[in-house]
């Protein structure tokens, strides 16, 4: 035999043995690069069902809500509720610090004592019941949610900043029913939740949006805010702050969505579920 001719065939043999190697090898990757794009698109579809389930469910929810805005016996219901959760949280904050501020001015020992004036600072509730049957529903989800935000960001400020009213002297406050409602009231509310004042926020928010049904809305809700220095349930600078925290969460939460037809969420999930799509 001759052994040029077996060494060409020894070396033919390992070509076409590493030929078939690197066939396998190739043959290997390339069920991995498609193993690993299937898996991809299988990701892909599965966020994109994901999305689509979300978009649907937040819709479903958003209708169910939105009708059922439109019965002013719900709003009024939501909102009582709602008062009632907060006032416990009010109370709880308000028991839970010192005052360590008084944010008094001078004005504001001249501004007088007038019992009677009570009558319009409680009447706040009536406002909100009132304001809950006749606002217009696409503007009701917005405007709760603000009374919310007022509630926190004043909470807070109630923690940081707690100040000191004194309540004046009620002897001599007559009839004795009027006398007996300040006592029970006083019982209730500590002086210490003072800046920003949420009866002046919270009517004023209120009093603003509902202004389009009549200006005395607007008007009660003014009445408000100054019965709560008649009262000396809180000083000038309290009213201003109050005044202030409606203003901006008016501007930032309420006006953005007074011609909203959807949520936010929902429009977000919407464009994600298109993005993934394409």
């Amino acid at each position: 035999m001759n052994p040029t001719s077996d060494a060409m065939g020894l070396n033919w043999g390992g070509r076409a043995d590493n030929a078939v190697t690197r066939t396998a090898v190739a043959a290997r990757t390339c069920n991995i690069s498609m193993t690993i794009r299937q898996c991809a698109a299988g990701s892909r579809g599965a966020a994109m069902s994901m999305f689509r389930s979300a978009e649907s469910t937040v819709t479903d929810v958003n209708s169910a809500w939105q009708r059922l805005v439109q019965h002013p016996q719900f709003r009024v219901a939501l909102v009582t509720a709602t008062g009632c959760l907060l006032a416990y949280s009010y109370k709880t904050v308000n028991e839970s610090f010192t005052p360590r501020y008084d944010f008094a001015l001078p004005i504001d020992a001249q501004i007088p004592f007038l019992p009677w004036s009570g009558l319009i600072y409680w009447s706040y509730f009536g406002l909100f019941i009132g304001g809950a049957y006749v606002i217009r529903p696409a503007q009701f989800t917005r405007l709760w949610v603000g009374v919310l935000v007022c509630n926190l960001a004043s909470y807070l400020m109630y923690c940081l900043f707690t100040a000191h009213v004194p309540h004046p002297d009620i002897s001599y406050v007559q009839p004795v029913w009027l006398n007996g409602m300040y006592r029970r009231f006083y019982l209730l509310d500590d002086p210490g939740n003072t800046l920003p004042s949420l009866h002046c926020a919270l009517s004023g928010l209120l009093g603003w949006n509902v202004r389009k049904h009549s200006p005395l809305w607007l008007v009660w809700a003014v009445a408000i805010a100054l019965s709560t220095l008649t009262t000396k349930e809180h000083v000038l600078l309290d009213l201003l702050g109050g005044w202030l925290l409606a203003g901006i969460v008016q501007w930032t939460i309420v006006r953005p969505g007074l011609n909203a037809t959807s949520t936010p969420s929902v429009k977000f999930l919407a464009t994600a579920s298109a993005t993934t799509s394409n």
